[in-house]
């Protein structure tokens, strides 16, 4: 499952579906739940169930990230994961 500052999804409580709504065109489950560290906001596609919007707070300093351009089952150049040491 997709980590939330370094917890799992799976362990947030208190999860409620506040509706549906858009993220950038793209409708979402509106998903909230308490964590470790403090509330999150989830927004979920309703097509194909992907993570598309996060929203919580670090130190008390609000984050947002926002998925964009999301691609699953394509093929990746073979440089894509090279690390130099």
């Amino acid at each position: 499952m997709p980590e939330i500052q370094a917890h799992s999804i799976r362990e947030l409580k208190r999860l409620h579906l506040l509706g549906i709504e858009q993220v950038e065109g793209i409708p979402c489950y509106h998903i909230t739940g308490s964590g470790v560290l403090g509330d999150h906001d989830i927004w979920v596609s309703t097509d194909d169930l992907l993570i598309r919007k996060l929203r919580f707070l670090i130190l008390n300093t609000p984050h947002e990230e926002i998925r964009r351009n999301v691609k699953v089952g394509v093929s990746l150049p073979p440089g894509t994961f090279s690390f130099s040491k």
